[in-house]
């Protein structure tokens, strides 16, 4: 007989876990007694008042005997409240934004219910929408996501499709096979949860990163491969290296230059204007994954001001333009031209 779907899902709704078990019997009492207390405690109010007078051994063993019970004879009504937590069957599925006619993700819905109460969980490689209904009718959908592809582009384009889900005026799962109805998620469903807006923020703050970074491949000729980041200020460091490197390129402030007295007595300049080109600037070099970028060239975005402290010296927003070390050589922005 084929192992019951439930069982080889050991994550259950409520983010509690249960262990992959197949025979009870097959563990010794040792072992059980290291089973995490949360699943204990679970099973036990699961079984309420059953459990009585019985060893943990004998509760886990009805636990699942019962859910066994209720999956293969597919039991809905007059069930324990966990029974809403068995994974009853998975279909393949699309997942629609509006009324496009190319899904913008495919995945796995597995379907769950108890009672009048039903949850649609839809999986694909980046993306969990959760829905749940009561008499048919949504009563609650969130969306998690989690995008940890390597490569700018592909992150990029997966969090922007994510951003669409998030603001999406309808959103359309249909089951490959037809094996449930086609559901349809409202905005409104999605905006009521609590944090939405600041995860909308977020998510375009990290789009914009990564807009950036797509920029910074392109004009340096090089592609960055994304690992993971421990630690909130190695990551702030990283967001801080970004937006100095991408100003560089668009000649945006990123720094302020001193100016030697003398400049205030040139005419005609038109601005922006290179201030030291091609040299040693003494600011730090920056790395980003595994290049370096070395400040080389500045330029002066607007005309300078004097300064009420050190003796009226000349300083204004200025710009530091960043060479990438590659093969031992410095490689400017495509766009940058030292004249």
């Amino acid at each position: 007989m084929e192992e019951p779907l439930y069982r080889k899902t050991p994550k259950i709704t409520n983010g509690k876990t249960l262990i992959d078990i197949t025979n009870i019997d097959q563990f010794s009492d040792s072992e059980l007694s290291q089973v995490d207390e949360k699943v204990i405690t679970y099973m036990y109010e699961a079984l309420g008042k059953n459990t009585y007078g019985k060893s943990r051994r004998e509760n886990m063993k009805a636990f699942f005997e019962l859910s066994d019970t209720i999956f293969n004879n597919d039991i809905r009504y007059d069930v324990p409240q966990f029974a809403l937590d068995i994974p009853r069957s998975e279909h393949g599925a699309y997942l629609y934004i509006g009324n496009n006619i190319i899904p913008v993700f495919e995945g796995i819905v597995t379907c769950y219910y108890r009672n009048e109460c039903e949850r649609y969980i839809f999986n694909s490689d980046y993306l969990i929408l959760f829905i749940e209904l009561s008499d048919k009718k949504i009563i609650k959908a969130t969306i998690d996501y989690s995008v940890l592809a390597d490569s700018i582009a592909c992150r990029y384009n997966i969090l922007v499709k994510i951003q669409s889900l998030m603001t999406a005026k309808l959103i359309k799962i249909v089951s490959k096979d037809q094996s449930f109805e086609k559901i349809e998620i409202q905005d409104k469903i999605v905006r009521k949860n609590r944090g939405y807006r600041q995860e909308l923020s977020l998510l375009d703050f990290w789009i914009t990163e990564m807009q950036k970074m797509k920029v910074i491949e392109q004009e340096y000729s090089i592609t960055f491969k994304l690992v993971p980041i421990q630690g909130w200020e190695n990551i702030k460091k990283l967001y801080w290296a970004i937006d100095n490197i991408y100003a560089g390129i668009q000649m945006a402030e990123n720094c302020t230059i001193n100016v030697p007295t003398s400049f205030s007595k040139i005419h005609n300049i038109t601005y922006p204007c290179l201030v030291e080109k091609d040299s040693d600037i003494p600011l730090q070099e920056i790395l980003i994954y595994e290049y370096e970028f070395i400040p080389r060239s500045s330029a002066l975005l607007k005309r300078p001001k004097k300064s009420r402290k050190n003796n009226g010296r000349l300083y204004g927003n200025g710009s530091v333009v960043y060479a990438v070390k590659l093969n031992g050589n410095l490689i400017y922005p495509k766009s940058f031209v030292l004249e």
